[in-house]
């Protein structure tokens, strides 16, 4: 087994017991035995650089990179900030300054989201929003609300998220007019976005209690909430200003539009945002909102829900995909003796949902231990192209098996779109197939899936592809197949095209394929031995238009 497949931090309270051929602990990031001292060990976040994962964490836990620059960040209980390097002991970040969570990371890994403390005029000690730059070693503070301080704990800014650029930083920040010498409250607390330029309330200066929780690539676009978490918003920056946000709502399957819960994950470029709010009483289920078209994808638990995930359950969105495909998060419940279970998963377009216990058992067969369980403890998340995950695993049986903490390979995400020719049906109703081929066109994966609405697909395929040329060849219904041919660097663009008009999928559109047409002329899915494939144009009924694109085709063949 490839020892970067997974690179684990065992947790201080119970010691690694893991069989050399499925885990290997601390085999590629250095620093490990000062991070697993660390109590309350969870990971809050992850980037990637060309694939190599980023880890960072929140109070009380510990953060790394294994690039490059190899670095290990951590923050202890007493909101000391700490970075631990590869090769290197452990050195100071700012500090007498530097002091809040750092949860977001940008996506070269270059710099991280903080908070600091400034010293102004009146003597008053103002939080304020900041990052912190590995490469030059400077915090640079984004500008504060004005509220003040004077004694620790310093809590009163939050870099809770970060842009993937690196230049916008998502929050919160207690606000006050004046430093009055009384202490602000929650109630003050203000869903802040801030640039080096300017920082700015989202809403007005008044009883919030609000956050900034996600920001895409270029900072032009958030999700958080803004009065309680459940007021949910979505806001924009347009020609540099931002708006006051639009409530999160979302039409899902034939529903009318209903109110979504805050989003705590979002794509590149802000379309497609993600978290957990759809409520099927007492249940709650997390979501895709495509921003353009209005409409949510609700993610299903498993039918029927595991036995570990109990009754009045909540689905949460951890990290998503700069695509806004692939979906990480956990659904979470209380078990037996009120002990709080995440049970993660894994959502795409393509599959659907998996748990990650179903997920690694049939991409990795034999790497997780059966009474080992992802996830458990702490916020997870997802490298930006869908490669990496970072996890917590728990035990029922601590026994033979410890708990730890974990860098997960998925595998390697090859993406695209299918545009189902002379097809104006739902894309979402039609199976298809993919069929991952090598250089010498043998047969190396096999996926069967769905397109979303818009024809996207994704596949995380567990083969090597880092090199060499590859293929994937589409099929389904009544198209014939078609061939693409990639490789690791236009792995996101695998695009079909395909030909319709094949309904007795002989590989050819000829007579055949009319003649069955004709056959079942005039039915419709309330008919008896109804065909969706002889619907060819998808409208519901078999007419002369599905004659029309049989001919248009005639003598098209498989590719």
């Amino acid at each position: 087994m490839n020892s970067t497949r997974i690179s684990l931090l065992a947790m201080a309270t119970a010691a690694c017991s893991f069989a050399a051929a499925q885990w290997y602990p601390n085999s590629v990031l250095s620093g490990t035995t000062v991070v697993s001292s660390v109590a309350s060990l969870s990971i809050y976040d992850l980037a990637s650089v060309n694939g190599v994962p980023i880890v960072l964490g929140g109070n009380a836990t510990a953060t790394g990179y294994s690039g490059p620059v190899g670095t290990f960040r951590t923050i202890g209980t007493d909101l000391t900030s700490r970075s631990y390097v590869k090769g290197l002991n452990s050195i100071g970040i700012n500090t007498s300054t530097s002091y809040s969570q750092s949860q977001s990371i940008s996506w070269d890994g270059n710099k991280v989201s903080v908070g600091m403390l400034l010293q102004t005029l009146d003597g008053s000690v103002r939080p304020s929003l900041a990052t912190y730059d590995y490469t030059s070693d400077l915090v640079t503070p984004f500008g504060n609300l004005g509220y003040y301080t004077s004694s620790a704990p310093f809590l009163a800014a939050s870099g809770y998220t970060m842009s993937g650029d690196g230049n916008t930083v998502g929050g919160q920040a207690y606000w006050k007019l004046a430093n009055s010498g009384t202490a602000s409250t929650a109630t003050n607390v203000i869903p802040t976005i801030a640039t080096s330029s300017a920082i700015q309330s989202l809403i007005p200066t008044t009883n919030n209690n609000g956050r900034v929780q996600c920001i895409n690539f270029d900072g032009t676009a958030a999700g958080g909430y803004a009065v309680g978490s459940g007021d949910a918003r979505i806001w924009r920056k347009v020609a540099g200003v931002w708006d006051t946000g639009t409530v999160v709502t979302g039409t899902v399957g034939t529903s009318a539009a209903i109110s979504l819960g805050a989003p705590t994950a979002c794509d590149a470029t802000g379309r497609y945002f993600a978290g957990g709010g759809i409520f099927v009483s007492p249940d709650q289920l997390p979501y895709v909102l495509d921003t353009v078209t209005g409409k949510a994808t609700a993610i299903e638990a498993p039918p029927p829900p595991p036995p570990t995930l109990g009754v009045a359950w909540r689905g949460n969105v951890s990290g998503i995909s700069s695509y806004g495909d692939i979906v990480y998060g956990v659904f979470q419940t209380f078990a037996s003796l009120y002990v709080d279970v995440f049970t993660g998963f894994l959502w795409t377009p393509t599959s659907g949902m998996q748990t990650m216990d179903q997920f690694m058992d049939a991409q990795w067969p034999g790497l997780r231990h059966p009474d080992l369980h992802i996830n458990n403890f702490g916020n997870i998340a997802m490298s930006p192209d869908g490669d990496w995950a970072s996890c917590t695993t728990f035990s029922f049986n601590t026994a033979n098996v410890a708990s730890t903490l974990a860098l997960v390979h998925l595998g390697t995400p090859v993406r695209g779109t299918m545009t189902l020719n002379d097809f104006v049906g739902n894309k979402m109703s039609k199976t298809m197939s993919w069929t991952l081929l090598d250089n010498s066109n043998n047969a190396v994966e096999t996926l069967s899936g769905k397109l979303d609405d818009q024809g996207r697909w994704v596949w995380i395929v567990k083969t090597d592809i880092s090199t060499g040329t590859w293929k994937v060849q589409a099929d389904g219904g009544q198209f014939l197949k078609n061939t693409a041919t990639f490789s690791y660097a236009t792995k996101n663009n695998v695009n079909f095209a395909m030909v319709n008009g094949d309904p007795d999928y002989s590989g050819e559109v000829d007579a055949a394929d009319i003649d069955l047409v004709i056959l079942h002329f005039g039915e419709t899915p309330s008919s008896s031995g109804w065909n969706a494939d002889v619907d060819l144009d998808g409208s519901d009924e078999v007419d002369a238009s599905d004659i029309d694109v049989a001919i248009a085709n005639f003598g098209a063949v498989d590719q």
